[in-house]
């Protein structure tokens, strides 16, 4: 489907004739185009075959997308039902289910996700002028990223004809501009949670007045004002929050980079809105009204430039681990261990050359989720169907592996630590160690325990690779009682297993 400017286009009009529709005489501003207007159809005869026309129009569209549409009765119903009932919804949507692959007819909206990349629409409006009931049916689509194209629509058409009408009363203009700016704020900022950036809404009104008239209004002062208080509160979110520290205690070395490189882009977005003319402009006439606010979002925003230098510069050093953690993050717990000097030397790189990065908190926050890593590693090397199929001999090799890459990984870290004390006495290997390898540890001590349960599968279940060992035969007159007694404790040693 090809991308529009707008989430809705006009597809096409439906109505019986050109004598029963009058097309208005003043332009229209509306995002699809000038609609032609139809007397509803009364019987079920012109209702059958108005749905006709509307669904072969719509199978056409969804056919361009290689999508194969067969209308059904019930279909045809619900688009009759809509046309004739003065009391259905106002809109009916055509779409199809992300998850089915089924095309849907309902006057509902979709609730569940994933959301319909595209959807067809039908709606019909009374005419309130004439009062007798005639309606306007317009056929359209709604696509993909509509959030945008309505505040696109909004930025570009809506707002700039409101803001420079000057025939509106002065009170009621006000008013209209207060509820608009925050209709506008809203939308910016949920396209901004959607995107995972942060975006400024920009009033369009002030920059479009003279100096000494801005600046002379106080309501509009106040909408500036409020709009300055909102980027004010935006900053101090993404400053306040924006942390490595705060993110997942799983995460590895990977998961630092995204976060950093997410964070520069963000921080520099946000640089490229402050320098926008028209937030100068509104902080212009913000200064000439002696606004109380200025001077606190003056601050903020000098410290989004030293955050943004901040992270560019952490990006560029945590770069160099890019490529070692790459390969890491497809190691076996074998071939672990002979990738983990680099890393910890890329690690004092960052200690010893990092004006921001080489915090012994970051640094930590760093080694622990190589940690991280190294057990998310190990565990997907540990087939715990393995252990409960009796493949012990597996299972037994792979928690050998695992315990031993963990150990290696603890030793190579002291022995980094050694030598870059030994090198660089003024600039101590300070970090905290028991933060990096609690979790190693822990993990050291989970797969110890699976070998004790591997044993007992071997002494108690008679596994091993698969295979179950017969019972052994026990001569004597007391043979058969032991045997027995054997049977009870294994059966007992099986309950426990499946209760694992």
């Amino acid at each position: 489907m090809s991308e529009t400017n707008s989430a809705v286009d006009l597809e096409e009009t439906i109505r019986p004739d050109d004598s029963d529709f009058t097309r208005p005489t003043s332009p229209s501003i509306s995002p699809v185009s000038v609609s032609d207007k139809f007397e509803a159809p009364t019987t079920a005869i012109r209702a059958r075959e108005l749905s006709r026309e509307i669904l072969e129009g719509i199978k056409k569209e969804i056919e361009r997308e290689s999508i194969e549409v067969h209308w059904s009765e019930e279909h045809f119903k619900e688009v009759e039902s809509y046309l004739i009932d003065t009391k259905s919804a106002p809109v009916l949507l055509i779409f199809r289910d992300e998850l089915s692959g089924d095309i849907k007819v309902t006057q509902n909206s979709p609730m569940s996700a994933p959301l319909p990349k595209y959807m067809f629409f039908l709606l019909k409006l009374e005419d309130t002028e004439t009062g007798n009931g005639t309606r306007e049916l317009q056929r359209g689509r709604l696509q993909e990223g509509h959030l945008i194209s309505l505040l696109k629509q909004m930025q570009a058409v809506y707002a700039p004809i409101f803001f420079k009408a000057g025939h509106w009363p002065g009170n009621v203009k006000n008013e209209l501009s207060s509820h608009l700016h925050r209709f506008l704020t809203g939308l910016t900022d949920s396209r901004q949670a959607r995107g995972g950036q942060t975006v400024l809404y920009i009033p369009n009104e002030g920059p479009l007045m003279s100096s000494e008239k801005a600046f002379q209004s106080r309501e509009l002062v106040q909408r500036l004002e409020t709009a300055m208080i909102h980027w004010t509160r935006q900053i101090k979110d993404v400053l306040g929050t924006q942390d490595s520290i705060e993110t997942s205690d799983s995460d590895g070395p990977l998961e630092e980079i995204r976060f950093w490189r997410a964070r520069c882009e963000n921080l520099s977005g946000i640089s490229s809105q402050l320098r926008d003319p028209k937030v100068a402009r509104i902080s212009e006439i913000l200064e000439e009204a002696n606004s109380s606010y200025l001077a606190s979002f003056l601050k903020i925003s000098r410290m989004i430039q030293e955050g943004s230098g901040m992270a560019e510069s952490n990006v560029q050093f945590l770069s160099l681990l890019t490529e070692p953690c790459e390969i890491l993050n497809s190691a076996s717990p074998t071939d672990i261990p002979p990738l983990l000097p680099q890393i910890l030397s890329i690690t004092r790189v960052i200690w010893l050359n990092s004006q921001h990065y080489n915090t012994p908190e970051r640094l930590t926050g760093l080694l622990r989720k190589v940690s991280n890593e190294i057990i998310t590693r190990c565990c997907e090397h540990i087939s715990l169907e393995d252990l409960f199929n009796g493949h012990i001999k597996t299972i037994q090799s792979s928690l050998h592996e695992s315990i031993h890459c963990c150990e290696q990984w603890h030793q190579l870290y002291l022995d980094t630590a050694k030598l870059h004390s030994f090198k660089k006495p003024s600039h101590q290997w300070i970090l905290d160690e028991s933060s990096i390898f609690t979790q190693i540890d822990a993990f050291i001590q989970r797969c110890k325990g699976l070998l004790d349960v591997c044993e007992g599968q071997i002494h108690f279940g008679r596994w091993w690779d698969g295979n179950k060992s017969p019972l052994p035969c026990i001569p004597g007159s007391r043979g058969i009682e032991l045997m027995r007694s054997l049977q009870e404790l294994e059966a007992k040693f099986e309950k426990f297993i499946l209760d694992l």
